[in-house]
């Protein structure tokens, strides 16, 4: 038996990745990952162990970055063929979509789904054939519950959280009244211009604030450039970095910025790894009002939202560290811990069933 991990990002931005590859290793299965790394600036694949990467610049353009997507889908189903691999794990859904007639055919009830994120969603023929990709899995991982607003309900859909950097995790929580400065940061894709540049402008050279944002930006999302424009002394941006850093890159953060932009339908329900990050690492979160995420962030009282458009977001940074007490914090994240942790047992014993 051979299986097939097909990404749709590269490794450090798909660490949902590695509970398929506990459990591939543990069963003692072989297996390839192919990986798709769209910041490159040359084209070409690469092969390093079971590890394959397909490199082909994009830009955040639509238009212009479906045929870097079509050569990449086009390229898995050569090494499929030519491989002829015994079951895939399909992450994320534009490549399901565009192996549609793979999944729903030869291998119908032998693909594991991992949903992400909503993309085209909105548009019923395009829901239509990602809830047929959904019954037609073995099962669906779904990283968000919210998604289920969107998606007709199915036995199929297991939750799939993202803890990945658990062994890293630490057990004690920042006294944040006696940090100073407080640096606020983002680690990921950085995206969404509008609000981020909002929040340079509010906090830009304010005594006690820093931010900071580490990871590949995308093309128009150039905050650099913008914090130079209006002198923002107080904003350090950073390249992309290893997942398995992660746990020293943090040390220097003290609240997490997992602040969205409204104006984008695909995050209304998202549930980014950076939720578990504020668990794992002990970390306040900032987000978003009237998100999913800020729904899950009050309720576990994991941080606090803000409205970057119309609050004074200094201020109500401020007003979370004055009534902030970090024994209740630690409390808030070993709870909501205790409870991804029974839903991670869940998922390990399908995934165990799909490998048998």
């Amino acid at each position: 038996m051979k299986y097939l991990l097909i990404g749709f990002f590269t490794r450090t931005y798909m660490p949902y990745i590695n509970k398929y590859e506990q459990c591939l290793k543990e069963k003692n299965i072989k297996y390839d990952i192919v990986f798709f790394d769209r910041d490159s600036t040359r084209k070409e694949i690469t092969q390093n162990g079971n590890e394959i990467t397909y490199y082909h610049t994009t830009t955040t353009s639509r238009i212009r970055k479906i045929l870097p997507v079509f050569r990449y889908i086009n390229f898995v189903k050569k090494l499929i063929r030519k491989n002829k691999y015994d079951k895939l794990i399909v992450m994320t859904t534009m490549p399901a979509v565009l192996l549609k007639s793979l999944l729903l055919g030869k291998y119908q009830g032998k693909y594991i789904y991992d949903y992400r994120d909503t993309t085209y969603e909105h548009f019923s023929f395009f829901k239509k054939m990602v809830d047929k990709i959904i019954a037609h899995s073995y099962f669906t991982a779904m990283s968000s519950r919210g998604y289920l607003n969107i998606l007709s309900n199915s036995r199929k859909i297991v939750i799939n959280h993202n803890i990945s950097n658990a062994a890293d995790a630490i057990c004690h929580a920042d006294p944040l009244k006696e940090v100073h400065p407080i640096t606020i940061g983002f680690l990921g894709y950085v995206r969404y211009f509008d609000v981020n540049s909002l929040l340079i402008k509010q906090f830009s050279n304010i005594p006690g604030y820093n931010l900071l944002y580490i990871g590949t930006p995308f093309s128009d999302c150039d905050l650099g450039k913008y914090a130079e424009s209006i002198n923002a002394k107080n904003v350090e941006i950073l390249g992309r970095y290893d997942n398995n850093d992660k746990a020293k890159l943090y040390q220097c953060i003290k609240i997490i910025n997992s602040m969205y932009s409204l104006n984008s339908s695909e995050v209304q329900y998202a549930i980014p790894n950076r939720v578990y990050d504020a668990a794992l690492f002990k970390k306040p979160i900032m987000t978003t009002k009237g998100t999913h995420l800020s729904e899950i962030v009050e309720k576990y009282k994991l941080g606090f939202s803000v409205d970057p458009f119309n609050d004074d977001v200094p201020q109500k940074v401020q007003e979370y560290i004055n009534n902030y007490n970090a024994d209740d914090f630690l409390k808030a994240c070993n709870d909501f811990l205790a409870l991804v942790k029974r839903d991670e047992s869940t998922l390990t014993n399908k995934i165990m069933d799909f490998l048998c």
